[in-house]
């Protein structure tokens, strides 16, 4: 895992991309891919790429299912997940462009680990799994819990 000089949380947002990374490889029910914004100077022109603000992987989710009685609450839903380093925090694009993803109904996640324990692929899939698993209308409205 990489270390930046004078980083006492021993990693840094680069670990947070591989952690989603591995954690999402291989499920049959997402298809995710990082996404890179920015602008780069290419012999004399300068060319942008991407949306100011966009996540760092942005995917689709094949179906959801309520964690209680297994109904399917959706499909084809979009995913988006900002990934953020110990000391790193959302810029006013970002937190407009979580906003704008959750509003129309897909799922922006913003993925901030505090310590390198958090960064199993256990813990990146509970994190994942929490923000996608939410019991379906029928289940919310008897007050049914999936924990």
């Amino acid at each position: 895992m990489e270390k930046r000089k004078g980083n006492c949380h021993g990693f840094i947002e680069k670990n947070v991309y591989t952690a989603v990374e591995n954690a999402l490889y291989g499920d049959s029910n997402i298809a995710i891919h990082r996404v890179n914004t920015g602008a780069a100077k290419v012999d004399k022109r300068f060319i942008r790429f991407g949306v100011p603000g966009q996540s760092d992987f942005s995917g689709i989710i094949k179906e959801i299912r309520c964690p209680i009685c297994n109904a399917l609450t959706g499909a084809g839903v979009r995913l988006e997940i900002e990934c953020k380093g110990p000391k790193g925090r959302l810029s006013d694009h970002q937190k407009a462009w979580v906003d704008k993803i959750n509003e129309m109904n897909g799922i922006a996640i913003v993925f901030h680990p505090k310590t390198v324990d958090e960064l199993f692929v256990s813990n990146v899939r509970k994190v994942i799994q929490d923000a996608i698993c939410k019991p379906c209308a029928k289940c919310a409205s008897t007050g049914m819990d999936f924990e």
